[in-house]
């Protein structure tokens, strides 16, 4: 729900890279805020270099100080959004979001280019309906951002994802993976994970997440993933970290 630094950092890789779909259309699985750990001089940079007609909205939530509205213009500027539709059940007064509970069904009527669970899903108590929500919305070739809690935060939401979720998630419904990252939110530092094999052996700091960007490739109904080293076919260097840390 809040674009921090690593947000900032891994959006713009994506879009320097040409790995967003063009003139994307946003899903938001809770409404975005801009969180505050990227000074603004980083995003008016970026909207003088790329969209310079985004400066008078942003000089105009920055005087109003409209932590909603810096997040749209930080996804226009960054990733081309042509429209962005939220879902959050309990929105702000006056908020253009959608409220409704990701533990029921949901049908938009549509699917989207880009969708961003950053911080949501960890406060919602079906897990397997939301996920299935974010697939189903999602188009080919579109995109999925999912972020949460790694160490620390007590008490901060119903879940903590451990990362093989995500590997196995994307095992099940034949998603690639297009970026991953470990974020350490009080230090202020964002790093690329580039092997699994660093989050199962790391220790997670208090106030770290993970973020992971998974691209769906086909048009198929959501599969439950099996935790990967109780399939039929292990991967034999998770299953031996899995098997040291008992």
């Amino acid at each position: 729900m809040a674009i921090t630094r690593a947000d900032c950092l891994i959006w713009d890789e994506l879009s320097r890279g040409c790995k967003v779909p063009e003139a994307p259309t946003l899903l938001e699985i809770g409404q975005a805020n801009w969180y505050g750990d990227t000074p603004l001089g980083w995003l008016y940079k970026r909207i003088d270099e790329r969209r310079p007609e985004l400066e008078p909205a942003f000089r105009a939530a920055v005087d109003a100080r409209d932590v909603f509205a810096l997040a749209r213009i930080f996804y226009a500027c960054l990733l081309g959004v042509k429209r962005a539709v939220a879902v959050d059940l309990h929105a702000p007064p006056g908020s253009d979001a959608l409220a409704l509970d990701l533990n029921e069904p949901i049908d938009l009527g549509e699917k989207f280019s880009v969708i961003v669970n950053t911080g949501t899903l960890e406060h919602v108590f079906d897990q397997r309906r939301a996920l299935t929500t974010i697939h189903d919305h999602c188009a080919p070739g579109g995109l999925m951002m999912h972020a949460g809690p790694l160490g620390g935060w007590p008490d901060h939401g119903l879940f903590h994802a451990q990362p093989g979720l995500w590997f196995d998630l994307a095992k099940a419904n034949a998603h690639e993976s297009a970026a991953m990252a470990y974020a350490d939110l009080r230090a202020g530092e964002v790093a690329a994970v580039l092997d699994p094999a660093e989050l199962r052996r790391a220790t997670w700091a208090d106030g770290s997440m993970l973020y992971v960007v998974l691209r769906k490739v086909e048009d198929a109904p959501f599969r439950v993933p099996m935790q990967g080293v109780y399939s039929d076919a292990p991967d034999a260097r998770a299953l031996a970290d899995w098997r040291a840390l008992r």
